[in-house]
Formats: C-alpha cells, structure tokens, sequence
C-alpha cells in the first residue's frame, strides 16, 4: 500500500508519499508525540535532504533546544547543557552536519516528545488514528476549505477512512 498511487497510508496519515518513504526507509524521522513542546506537532517529517525542508527541520530543532531544553536544565554547566549548547551552535550554521538522533534524544528526555524512523513509526502513528474523530473533523474541514486541491486532498482521505470505518478493520 506505500507504492500504490496515490498512498493509501500517505492519505490517512495526511503525509506526502515522499514523506512516508523517507520514514520507511530511514531518511527521515517523524514527531510521533509532541509532549510539551510548542515548536514540534504530531507527525512533523524530521528531514535534512532538502534545502528547504532541512531549514525547517533545523529552526524546529533550535528553537526547541533553545527555549525549551535549556531553560529546563538546572545545572548550565551538566553534560545536557554543555551538548545542548554545542547543538544549537551547530544548528545555526546549515553547513554543520548535525545529528538528528542526539537532537531527538535530548529533546525528548526534556520535553516528553517522542520521535521515530522506519516502519515502526508508521505502525505507530496508524494506531494512534481515531477513525470516527478523524472522519468527523475532515467533514469540518470540508465545509470552511476553499481550494480545490484541499478538497480533494480531504475527500480522498475521508474516503480511505471511510472503507475503514465500514470495515471496522484498524488502520494499523
């Protein structure tokens, strides 16, 4: 179902097919959970292949390391903060190579977000999918949508729900 066009699974998780397999195949990582942090959302794509992509991924990590990790340790002068530090240093500059699993990990043990990569994520984020909540909010949607590729977009994904619900099989 991930080659198939369009993605069944890119539709229901509201995801790019590009995106999907960038989680798929280890490109990428994906929020699963944001916990407390404002500067990352549920299901965000974590991804550094592109200019444009790899400036959000990094002025979300910053900003999370900056105002959200920082401000919680106690101790400026721990490991966390010394590594804290050195990250944000590294993500101000795009020609710094940074790595996105330290990032993750030190975001997470501060603010309770939760990251993932590979079919383990996607498995995650199908069952985290309420298929009658979701279908509810897509009709909501498709009353104040205007455009008609968003239309489109959520018809499509209203109708894979749709099967589900009829089904009463789980996306996961």
């Amino acid at each position: 179902m991930l080659k198939v066009a369009p993605s069944r699974i890119a539709a229901i998780l509201d995801l790019k097919t590009k995106e999907l397999e960038e989680i798929v195949y280890f490109v990428s990582y994906v929020v699963l959970e944001a916990g407390n942090s404002k500067y990352l959302t549920p299901k965000q794509v974590l991804d550094l292949d592109s200019a444009k992509s790899s400036a959000k991924t990094r002025e979300a990590m910053l900003n999370t390391l900056q105002e959200e990790v920082l401000d919680q340790i106690e101790d400026k002068e721990s490991r966390d903060a010394r590594k804290a530090k050195r990250m944000i240093e590294e993500l101000k500059d795009p020609s710094v190579p940074f790595s996105i699993e330290e990032a993750s990990d030190l975001i997470a043990k501060y603010t309770g977000a939760k990251f993932g990569i590979g079919a383990s994520a996607v498995e995650y984020l199908l069952q985290q999918i309420d298929v009658d909540k979701d279908m509810a909010e897509i009709k909501q949607e498709l009353k104040g949508s205007t455009s008609a590729s968003d239309q489109q977009k959520l018809m499509k994904r209203l109708e894979v729900l749709d099967a589900f619900h009829k089904s009463g099989a789980k996306p996961e």
